[in-house]
């Protein structure tokens, strides 16, 4: 009789110790999953935190909060049209090129009076996908006689293959870029509204390339993979508009 006592007690202090293994074993897994689950979310706080900041400072210094003032709007009259030739070679459709000139088009006249007209689109292969060759191949295109009257001529075009590489997973290339002689001729590597203000701006803005912030900051971010360039802002600052309005009537021929 003892002995069945004996092993009924070592059979219960047995369960208590499983019992309280499992108990103990729960508790770490829920723990582990909640500091697991914790430094997830905290990870994407700090990228939300960083894209921000980066975000936010792109437009510090900027025209932006001062657009909608009547003073303002009324230094940017007249209105100037500026007439515009696109080559595309096909890498994007006419029309969502016409989207993000257009985009840029009312960005810009709100900001300094100044329009983009597209007087027509242009099909055409580039023999060479490197920036500088593209600007000489448009430049000797649009010096031929007969042409139409034209004042900025704007290309889109594609990435060669390593180039495309390098700036999709890297995050480095140009993304668009204007001739430094007549300021008229432009390449658009990248698609985005903000770059062909950045680089119609130039054709404006020249005392000097680039500034530290506003639509003429040259180091915008992009990061690898990602589509979207952050850290780049659409807003002049106010020494780049007072420039772009100064030269606002410039010849282009």
């Amino acid at each position: 009789m003892s002995n069945n006592v004996e092993s009924r007690k070592r059979l219960l202090l047995a369960h208590k110790v499983l019992n309280l293994s499992l108990i103990k074993r729960n508790f770490l897994q829920r723990k582990f999953t909640f500091s697991c689950r914790k430094g997830r979310d905290m990870k994407k706080i700090i990228v939300a935190l960083i894209l921000l900041l980066f975000c936010g400072c792109a437009h510090i210094g900027t025209v932006r909060t001062d657009v909608s003032s009547p003073s303002f709007q009324e230094q940017c009259q007249p209105i100037r049209v500026v007439r515009c030739i696109i080559f595309s070679d096909g890498t994007w459709s006419n029309e969502r090129i016409k989207v993000d000139i257009k985009k840029a088009s009312d960005s810009f006249e709100r900001q300094v009076g100044i329009r983009l007209k597209i007087l027509e689109f242009r099909q055409k292969k580039f023999i060479s996908m490197d920036w500088l060759d593209t600007l000489r191949e448009m430049e000797n295109t649009m010096e031929r006689p007969g042409l139409t009257s034209y004042d900025m001529a704007i290309a889109f075009a594609s990435f060669g293959s390593l180039q495309a590489i390098g700036f999709h997973t890297l995050g480095f290339g140009y993304m668009g870029c204007i001739d430094s002689t007549y300021r008229r001729y432009v390449v658009i590597k990248h698609l985005d509204y903000r770059i062909i203000l950045h680089e119609v701006s130039h054709a404006f803005v020249l005392d000097h390339a680039h500034s530290l912030t506003g639509s003429l900051a040259s180091f915008p971010l992009k990061f690898p993979i990602l589509s979207r360039v952050f850290n780049m802002s659409e807003w002049l600052t106010p020494s780049d508009r007072q420039e772009v309005l100064k030269n606002k009537w410039r010849h282009f021929n």
